[in-house]
Parts: structure tokens; sequence; C-alpha cells
């Protein structure tokens, strides 16, 4: 039951991903133009198509894999109980996220991705504290930092933090 669930998400997944990458112009609105130039370097649609691609991509990784698995040893049917806790882990998954794009803006990119980060790798199991500090610390700063310094994109952030970053970085 828990492969079907998982191959269900997955393929919910890649769905919406390919619906968003096709119809990519209704979902993104236009940028402002000033004389006839947009005040923009950078495309909307840019980087959600790039999330869309990633997200068609480890789709497909995943598909590949479980019917590469297939053919291998198939694990013991679950029990009610587990279904019961599979629903009950994807509406946990879904108000982490809720809760993630509630907090974005307020509490800033950093905070509320560390917070969401370490929420979903304990709802994945993962109990090693050390481990989820590090991963949730560091992929969201090694991200801030591609954003808003190399593709000067802005992302949501505290006063403070910003502050911090921009003095360690000497900008």
């Amino acid at each position: 039951m828990q492969k079907r669930m998982e191959i269900a998400v997955a393929g919910t997944l890649l769905l919406l991903a390919v619906v968003f990458a096709l119809f990519i112009d209704a979902f993104v609105a236009k940028p402002k133009t000033l004389f006839g130039r947009s005040l923009s370097a950078i495309e909307p649609t840019a980087f959600p198509l790039i999330t869309m691609a990633m997200m068609i991509v480890l789709c497909g990784l995943f598909f590949y894999a479980m019917f590469r698995r297939s053919g291998q040893a198939q694990m013991a049917v679950d029990d009610g109980l587990n279904r019961q806790t599979n629903w009950i882990r994807i509406g946990a998954f879904f108000v982490v996220l809720v809760l993630y794009a509630l907090t974005f803006d307020p509490l800033g990119f950093l905070t509320s991705t560390f917070i969401a980060m370490v929420l979903l790798s304990l709802l994945a199991g993962n109990r090693n504290i050390i481990q989820i500090a590090i991963f949730s610390a560091i992929l969201p700063l090694a991200f801030y930092l591609l954003a808003t310094r190399v593709l000067l994109v802005s992302l949501p952030e505290q006063s403070g933090i910003e502050f911090l970053i921009a003095r360690i970085l000497g900008g």
C-alpha cells in the first residue's frame, strides 16, 4: 500500500509539474515595462520553469527506481494501521507546507525554510538531530546566497539576518 501511495503522490506531482510548465504563461504575470523595456533582467518564468523541470526529473528518477526495484523482492503488504499512518503523514506534510507558505514573508526565507526543513526531516523519519540541523541551516543559506548574490533575486528576509550576512560577506 505504501508503494502505491508513493507512486500516486509522485504521479500527481509529475502531472502538476508538466501542466504548470506547459501553461506557465497563464500562471506567471508578465513583468512591468518602462519605455518598452523590462524592469527585471531575468524573465519571471525562469525560476518556476527551473523548479518544474527539476520536479519532472526527480519524479522520473523516482519512477525509474521504483520500476527497477519491481523485479526484486517486495516487502510485506501494509496493514490498515500503516495505511492510516500514511494518510496522517500526507496530511502533516501538507500542513507543514501551508505553514511554510504563511511564514515565508513574516519570518523571512532563512527562518521559515529552516523550520520547514526540520519538520519535514522529522516527518520523513530522520532522527539524527545533528544531521537535521546541519542540512536545515546550510542548504537554505547556500540557496539564499546563490539567489540573492549571484542571481540578484530578492528573497524576503528579516533585517537583522540581512545585516549579519552583509557584515560577514563584507557587502
